[in-house]
């Protein structure tokens, strides 16, 4: 990844120019770029990119500017990600980049990869006492329920082992928890904990599907800088959404570097294997797991 700053700011990554966005986005990273490893006062980047007349919610203004080069950055340096190849046979590590990947892989392996793309799992609401709940489903529980472990007050800015236990009343069976338009009926704990609950919901099928990315936001952690956007948790060659989290692994495979390894002849799968954790220990249900199936387009 490489910054030019003699003459327009420019990303270049992957033997490309990035595109950085709007001026003022570019004007942020300019002046970061000028105090390297240095902390800039919020009021120095306001008075710098307004001069003397700096609009009435200038903060507004320049976190949604920081928050647009972030999420500009993150898309440009996808695919020029760090990659550790260890060697067992040398007792060798050697540190590539992603884009490397193609070169490393010899006619006949094979790549396999998670289609699923990630659904926004994390929902914030309230019981009918007026307590503050998360919940964050993690799975297909039985009978069509959903399965979720409950937080209290609080949000992903908390630790997860700081966040408090959800109020009793919400845990309690019949506890109905409002998530924005959809409403959700707590069934029974789980032996592995109390917060562990299935949740069955006032909506079925395409209706709820639809509510819950109404309603739901991606799962995030305190050691993020800001809330992560749904298109941020998918990788680029996610299909139907099974995940509840994303299947990081494939994060920085781009269209690029899968098409350098078609061109190679090397084989990539699409595989959902990982949906077996998500459904019931039922035989039915596991003869139909695993689930692989060719890429679209590859040998």
């Amino acid at each position: 990844m490489e910054f030019r700053v003699l003459g327009p700011i420019e990303l270049w990554s992957a033997g490309r120019r990035q595109d950085l966005g709007r001026a003022r986005a570019r004007s942020i990273l300019a002046m970061l770029l000028l105090n390297p490893r240095a902390l800039v006062p919020v009021e120095t980047l306001i008075d710098r990119l307004w001069d003397t007349q700096p609009p009435a919610k200038a903060r507004e203004s320049l976190s949604v500017y920081v928050a647009r080069l972030r999420a500009s950055l993150r898309q440009a340096v996808g695919d020029d990600l760090r990659l550790l190849v260890v060697d067992p046979a040398a007792w060798a590590l050697r540190e590539l980049r992603t884009g490397a990947l193609p070169t490393l892989l010899a006619p006949g392996d094979l790549l396999v990869v998670n289609d699923a793309a990630t659904l926004p799992s994390s929902l914030m609401g309230r019981d009918q006492a007026g307590n503050a709940v998360e919940a964050r489903l993690i799975g297909l529980g039985s009978n069509g329920r959903l399965r979720a472990v409950l937080f209290g007050a609080g949000d992903w800015h908390q630790r997860t082992e700081d966040r408090p236990p959800p109020a009793p009343a919400s845990l309690a069976p019949g506890a109905r928890l409002r998530f924005g338009d959809l409403e959700g009926v707590v069934g029974a704990a789980l032996p592995l904990s109390p917060r562990l609950i299935d949740l069955t919901f006032d909506a079925e099928g395409d209706a709820l599907w639809a509510a819950l990315y109404r309603a739901g936001r991606p799962i995030a952690y305190a050691y993020l800088d800001e809330a992560l956007p749904l298109w941020a948790v998918q990788t680029v060659y996610a299909g139907r959404p099974w995940a509840f989290e994303m299947p990081s692994a494939g994060r920085p495979l781009s269209w690029e570097i899968l098409l350098a390894l078609r061109r190679r002849g090397r084989r990539v799968f699409v595989n959902i294997d990982d949906f077996a954790e998500t459904i019931p220990s039922e035989p039915a249900a596991e003869s139909i797991t695993p689930i692989a199936c060719h890429a679209p387009g590859t040998a």
